[in-house]
């Protein structure tokens, strides 16, 4: 890495195209970009985006949540880059992504969460850089040394140099601005529910036997309980590239009111495509959810089924 990588993205955040609030880049070496995508928690996709637009989908996507990551091979490593966006930062997308392998990230966001972090075959070093954190890591000594993380108009853009440092691959102007593949991403918190959900959500079920719940949660979903099912991750994706097709804008570059008009019409838009893949999706989680004993994911993924429904659930099991 040369010495002026720090001025390199600092002009990038400061004058460029590239997102100063939220970002998470990801290196990762040797894997296919199709590959790179699927252990972020992305899918194979045909369409390209720019960062800049994939992350103004992503927004105008709301209240919907869509998270599109753009992905794309530098000299020999996957750089993906993911406006407002934290999955590459989590320890366990690193580990997927490092099987066999390394990656880096770094990742901050408007809250003043951060991260640094290179990822040896599944081992995840890190530490947070914007809350003035050190480290005697070893591992990641050798990247960090000559950064400085003191100063607050810089520390983002030192982090960008730390993720060059460990690839070698400089993030460029061309690269931002171009267009990449991009996924729609899977988020895993989505379908494992909250520990001791049940007591919060539904105290007067703790303790309480959940097999009718799998049995409704299924019956609502349209599937059998016994039938050969989908990976949970591979219905949910399905779910959010119905989703991510229902929310792309005529136009982006459209005037203020043509993208009014399309938001209204994303919300009016038909959405029981996407609705029964995601329902089918939190009952299959519900049925691993009850095979591996756990109650909280059993109960959680059966009220997202059909939250509307749940009180109706609740009064059953309450039985």
């Amino acid at each position: 890495m040369s010495d002026d990588a720090t001025d390199h993205y600092a002009d990038l955040l400061d004058n460029g195209p590239l997102p100063d609030e939220a970002l998470c880049l990801t290196a990762v070496r040797g894997l296919s970009v199709d590959e790179a995508l699927r252990r972020y928690g992305g899918f194979r996709s045909a369409r390209t985006e720019t960062l800049r637009d994939a992350g103004r989908y992503s927004l105008d996507a709301y209240p919907d949540e869509l998270s599109l990551v753009v992905a794309d091979e530098v000299d020999g490593w996957v750089l993906l880059a993911h406006d407002n966006g934290w999955e590459g930062a989590s320890t366990e997308v690193l580990a997927r992504l490092s099987t066999g392998t390394t990656a880096a990230v770094a990742y901050w966001n408007v809250d003043f969460d951060s991260s640094l972090a290179v990822a040896v075959d599944g081992r995840v070093h890190a530490f947070e850089f914007i809350v003035g954190e050190s480290t005697d890591d070893p591992v990641l000594g050798p990247y960090l040394d000559g950064l400085d993380f003191e100063d607050a108009e810089r520390m983002c853009a030192a982090s960008l140099a730390f993720v060059e440092r460990v690839s070698g691959v400089r993030l460029t102007d061309e690269w931002i601005r171009a267009p990449h593949p991009v996924s729609a991403v899977a988020d895993d918190l989505c379908f494992t529910g909250p520990t001791g959900w049940t007591s919060t959500a539904a105290p007067e079920l703790v303790g309480r036997p959940v097999d009718a719940a799998v049995d409704w949660a299924c019956q609502a979903a349209g599937i059998r309980v016994d039938d050969d099912h989908p990976p949970v991750v591979d219905l949910y994706l399905r779910a959010l590239e119905a989703q991510w097709a229902r929310c792309l804008p005529a136009d982006p570059d459209a005037p203020k009111v043509r993208r009014l008009q399309d938001q209204v019409r994303r919300r009016n838009a038909d959405k029981s495509i996407e609705r029964a893949l995601f329902a089918r999706a939190h009952a299959v989680s519900a049925i691993e959810g009850l095979r591996a004993g756990n109650v909280d994911r059993v109960l959680y993924n059966a009220c997202q089924v059909d939250p509307a429904r749940w009180p109706e659930l609740r009064a059953l099991l309450g039985r």
